[in-house]
């Protein structure tokens, strides 16, 4: 009731400001058909399994617009079925400042990367990488605060962004939902911070030939999070509540076009994490108490674009942990969850293989995608598992298509 009545104060609100200026208003709208080989954590088979299972995965509401010459702002609202959240709501100045600058604030996705700054919508897969799912969380890096972005003063495309940011990205929730929090402070207490975090993204734009572009990035994060409950010298976990975390991204991202109708893409990411880490027992640290955990995942795909409205492509993708889901996923799995645990996991593996293909229907209002996804586990240490009796786990497999249609300005994007 609270969501319904803020979005329709959202809309009010643009309705009256509409006699000044004009937004674009847009729906996008994705459905799901899917099936696969899905089990539960004892290796039963699920109502899911084999079955022809439907579910609209998202309904999105993009309201854009120019505020003035200088600044616009931009809102996406998001339904996942269980009521309208904010994904994003800021406001930027675009022009008018010194060395070009562009200044952005209020909740976005952050540019740490190449892929986050977009919504799944605008993928050519389907979904949201595991690598980012483990890192970032299950709606990607969103955040609240500033960003300073310039162009640098070279020969070629270079741009410098910087982030001050709320630290949600450590909030027990950030890696998983609200029934998975409750597991995850069972074994890693904290992901809290009162300090702003600081991130950073430089990248680099290279034409090669007259038919390709490069794009390389390197981003960077820095931040201090507290333990749980470390407050005064009478708490258990005193001393641990200026807990460190840096995380570090390269990206790539290349582009070479042989027409208006067909184009090659290669794009990649690689994501580390180092963090410190509290728990009550041993689980997930190293050597004690309190140590540090080394983390990598990442991500690389190869899309080719025939014919104007075809694509079709592959996707390898690592991350740290087990990744068992959450409710949104195709196959949920009830606690105990491995996910949310996952990036502090530096033994453990998950890794997908999906093949998928597009197709745009007329320009693009309608995209149609077919996928196909093995994730496979490798379990060498389960004493670093949430669910520590968990030995093996079967290759998971799904299959599905998608449908995504676009009602208004605010296209997929797709190609």
């Amino acid at each position: 009731m609270r969501t319904a009545f803020c979005l329709l104060l959202i809309l009010s609100m643009v309705g009256a400001a509409s006699a000044v200026t004009q937004p674009d208003i847009s729906a996008i709208g994705d459905f799901r058909a899917f099936s696969g080989n899905y089990v539960d954590a004892d290796g039963v088979k699920t109502a899911r399994n084999g079955t022809l299972n439907m579910r609209f995965n998202e309904l999105e509401l993009a309201i854009n617009g120019n505020l003035n010459p200088y600044t616009r702002a931009d809102i996406f609202i998001a339904n996942h079925g269980d009521g309208f959240e904010i994904e994003e709501a800021f406001g930027s100045i675009l022009r008018g400042l010194p060395l070009n600058m562009q200044v952005k604030a209020g909740r976005y996705l952050v540019d740490f990367g190449k892929l986050n700054v977009s919504h799944p919508h605008a993928y050519p897969f389907v979904d949201r990488p595991l690598a980012h799912r483990i890192m970032f969380g299950f709606d990607g890096f969103i955040d609240e605060g500033v960003n300073i972005n310039f162009l640098l003063p070279t020969g070629f495309y270079g741009k410098l962004s910087l982030n001050a940011l709320r630290g949600k990205i450590f909030e027990a929730d950030a890696h998983g939902h609200a029934e998975e929090s409750a597991v995850e402070e069972d074994h890693v207490e904290g992901r809290n911070t009162e300090d702003p975090i600081f991130s950073g993204r430089l990248s680099l734009f290279v034409p090669i030939g007259e038919k390709g572009n490069l794009e390389l990035g390197a981003s960077g994060l820095y931040g201090l999070y507290a333990a749980a409950g470390a407050e005064g010298s009478g708490s258990d976990l005193a001393g641990f509540d200026d807990m460190s975390a840096t995380m570090f991204g390269l990206d790539l991202k290349y582009k070479y076009r042989w027409s208006d109708y067909t184009s090659l893409t290669l794009q990649g990411e690689l994501i580390g994490s180092r963090r410190d880490h509290f728990a009550e027992d041993t689980t997930l640290t190293l050597g004690g108490e309190f140590g540090q955990v080394n983390t990598i995942g990442g991500f690389g795909f190869v899309d080719l674009r025939f014919l104007k409205r075809y694509s079709i492509g592959l996707m390898v993708d690592y991350a740290p942990g087990i990744f068992d889901g959450g409710e949104e996923d195709y196959n949920p799995v009830e606690e105990p969850n491995n996910t949310s645990a996952a990036i502090f996991d530096d033994q453990n593996s998950s890794l997908a293989i999906t093949l998928f293909s597009g197709f745009s229907l007329m320009e693009e209002t309608t995209i149609f995608r077919l996928f196909g996804r093995m994730t496979t586990y490798d379990i060498k240490d389960r004493s670093q598992l949430v669910n520590t009796a968990m030995t093996s786990k079967d290759d998971e497999i799904t299959v599905g298509l998608q449908m995504i249609w676009s009602l208004g300005p605010h296209k997929p994007h797709e190609f």
